[in-house]
């Protein structure tokens, strides 16, 4: 696996779609980078398929994808660029199958309230 084209750069100021607070509006979107139409992701799914992508994945992709994306790291331990865990997973498109490594940022902003930021979204080339 390898990453083709970035749909979406990471940004330590990027928006957030997801907070806590509300925790009706569980999902977040984004355009496929090859029909253009919007993919809507339910973040439960999306975290559950996420959250061990660094076992999930051989060591040499886990390192492309490190070195492409460029995380931040506190230690040891790699962080998403706003500050929280970094979450990947592929998700195609359900209108033409394109493949799209999307990356999310999710963490524990206050007790009890967690917050969600879309950071990535790349190509997948296999």
């Amino acid at each position: 696996m390898r990453i083709g084209t970035v749909y979406k750069r990471p940004s330590k100021n990027a928006k957030r779609f997801f907070d806590g607070v509300d925790t009706e509006k569980a999902d977040f979107s984004f355009f496929c980078g090859s029909c253009q139409r919007p993919i809507e992701v339910d973040l439960w799914d999306f975290l559950s398929r996420a959250s061990d992508w660094e076992e999930k994945l051989s060591p040499e992709v886990v390192q492309t994808i490190k070195r492409e994306i460029e995380f931040p790291t506190v230690l040891e331990f790699t962080k998403s660029h706003e500050g929280g865990q970094p979450y990947l997973a592929i998700n195609a498109c359900p209108h033409c199958s394109h493949n799209h490594l999307v990356y999310i940022g999710f963490y524990e902003f206050q007790p009890a309230r967690y917050v969600g930021t879309l950071q990535g979204v790349y190509e997948v080339i296999t």
